[in-house]
């Protein structure tokens, strides 16, 4: 859950780079002091804003001794971190480990560009490498410091980044709490649900051989689990597509926003639609019970796999025990 929220976007056209997070060895600020400095005099009117709690004093001296006092700034918490985000125009995270990664989310949704290390466990669920922002081989120090100088760079690139971040933050809130849940589920008990959920459908398709009813005088076709197979992939191809609707909306500017957001939606509107008008043309056109077959078959595979995958750690856990 986000906890800032901005109704403005950072233009990225200010000489500002901002990382958030308390004074701590996990947060990696010594490793993204030593990638400034690789770059500072290539960049000298860039600055570097760290705000945080913690002990800034290992950090400080490390500042003092690459002589980096008037480009790197190291702050206090604030109170309006969104301000700060406005202020600038790169967002990055130098983290040896993260939980989820909050800040990533909180910085795109102003419109900025990420940089991070791929660490364990949250950035590589937020940022899309290369469309909202990048990811950096964990703990390399020079690869850190070769992305924030290609975005301090390209202004329009940056813009185009920070565009698409934002978007996606928008429109990823179902990833972003399927990401919270996978923090606090283990993965076992996800993978069990749904085996049960694949078995329940497959189950579904034989549970009555009477594939219509009366009711209110009319014909009520049942094609419920057919439906969804084919809603599933078919809006999976949809949300493929939103991908590349988002990248080109981003290249078009904030301007497109909207317009992005409304495609991408009545795109998988339609593709949902699509998915259950091929179940119900496939249903009507095909010879009986060939096709719930079929969906049993497909849906039985799907589900005693994700079964197996699910009981796997389990069954380790018990065999290791002593």
């Amino acid at each position: 859950m986000m906890t800032v929220k901005s109704d403005k976007m950072a233009t990225c056209k200010t000489q500002n780079v901002i990382s958030v997070g308390r004074y701590t060895y996990q947060k990696g600020f010594d490793m993204l002091i030593e990638a400034w400095n690789m770059i500072n005099l290539k960049h000298p009117n860039w600055r570097l804003y760290i705000y945080g709690n913690g002990d800034r004093s290992e950090f400080e001296e490390l500042v003092r001794i690459h002589h980096l006092e008037d480009s790197i700034y190291l702050m206090p918490a604030t109170d309006n971190i969104v301000a700060e985000y406005l202020k600038s125009s790169i967002y990055v995270m130098s983290s040896r480990y993260e939980g989820f990664g909050l800040v990533l989310t909180e910085a795109m949704s102003c419109g900025l560009p990420c940089i991070s290390f791929d660490c364990p466990y949250g950035p590589s669920e937020i940022i899309k490498d290369g469309i909202n922002g990048y990811l950096v081989e964990p703990n390399n120090v020079k690869a850190l410091s070769e992305h924030l100088e290609l975005l301090m760079s390209d202004g329009e690139l940056r813009k185009q980044l920070g565009t698409a971040a934002a978007i996606l933050v928008l429109n990823g809130l179902a990833v972003l709490a399927g990401g919270l849940v996978s923090e606090f589920v283990p993965e076992w008990l996800i993978k069990n649900i749904a085996a049960l959920a694949f078995l329940y459908f497959a189950a579904s398709t034989i549970s009555d051989d009477n594939e219509e009813e009366e009711e209110n005088g009319r014909s009520k076709i049942k094609f419920a689990p057919l439906a969804v197979f084919c809603t599933f992939f078919v809006a999976e191809l949809g949300d493929k597509t939103q991908l590349t609707a988002i990248t080109f909306g981003a290249n078009e500017g904030m301007g497109a926003a909207l317009i992005v957001w409304i495609g991408c939606s009545l795109g998988l509107f339609a593709a949902d639609i699509l998915g259950m008008l091929i179940g119900y043309l496939l249903k009507s056109k095909t010879p009986d019970g060939l096709l719930n077959t079929l969906a049993f078959v497909i849906f039985s595979i799907f589900g005693v796999y994700a079964l197996y995958q699910g009981l796997k750690p389990v069954s380790y856990t018990h065999l290791t025990l002593p």
